[in-house]
């Protein structure tokens, strides 16, 4: 499944020019993006809204990359950050992949890496396993979703 429509971002860099290309490129993908200058506002939207994933740039003044990675998840821990950067930092990135951060995409931007995550995304949370319950007084009702559920490989 490649349906993107559903996802929220935050895009978190303190390059206007990074930000406006990357709300242009997700917003032609149909992601709904919000930007953050630093790690601080970041923070701050993060309180006011829900992202599905976080495109952060590791060297931002006031707060940098890993340290913001670090208190996002604190406010959501099943967000998914991806750190950008244009420096050669591999010891930070390491790190940063230990602690969860799930991509690391070098400047400049590569647009099929940063769609082939997306689409990736996308994959993932499409697979997620929903729960389901059926309640009816009748016998064959539930029977009727047992098998229906069943045969669309759902656990029952």
């Amino acid at each position: 499944m490649d349906d993107k429509k559903n996802i929220r971002a935050l895009v978190v860099d303190d390059e206007k020019v990074v930000r406006d290309f990357f709300v242009r490129f997700l917003s032609l993908e149909n992601i709904e993006a919000k930007c953050a200058n630093d790690g601080l506002e970041a923070i701050e939207a993060a309180k006011q809204e829900k992202f599905d994933i976080v495109f952060l740039d590791v060297k931002m003044p006031k707060m940098g990359g890993l340290e913001t990675f670090r208190e996002l998840k604190k406010l959501s821990v099943d967000i998914k950050c991806v750190m950008i950067t244009g420096y050669a930092v591999d010891d930070l990135l390491e790190r940063a992949r230990k602690e969860g951060v799930v991509a690391t995409i070098p400047k400049p931007l590569d647009l099929g890496q940063i769609d082939s995550l997306l689409k990736e995304y996308a994959k993932l949370n499409s697979a997620k396993k929903i729960n389901i319950l059926v309640v009816d007084d009748e016998e064959i009702v539930l029977n009727f979703f047992k098998r229906l559920l069943k045969d669309n490989s759902c656990d029952i």
